[in-house]
């Protein structure tokens, strides 16, 4: 199994676990309560790489990645259409060196 693969199940047993609290109306999708679950963790802030070194913070070596549903996404194969949610990989403040946090 590739490495997204293993990532992307991950992702869906996370959901799985968190999708009564959506159906309860304490989020409003499932990406929300996956976020609130990353926070019990410490990871409050969540941003792509690109968007860490963009403001000067740098991941630390080692560091995994958190992962989110990206918006659902529509590719043509040749006579069909598939659609699915894509896997987006984040990192929180807790993994960056150099990140200043505005107070």
């Amino acid at each position: 199994m590739s490495n997204i693969q293993i990532r992307r199940a991950e992702l869906k047993e996370l959901s799985a676990a968190v999708k009564p609290l959506v159906a309860e109306g304490k989020f409003q999708n499932i990406n929300q309560a996956i976020k609130a679950e990353y926070a019990k963790q410490g990871h409050t802030e969540l941003r792509t790489i690109y968007e860490w070194n963009r403001i000067g913070a740098r991941i630390r070596s080692g560091e995994k990645a958190l992962v989110l549903w990206g918006k659902e996404t529509t590719v043509k194969k040749e006579n069909e259409t598939i659609s699915f949610f894509p896997v987006h990989y984040v990192f929180s403040e807790i993994q960056t060196q150099n990140f200043q946090p505005i107070k």
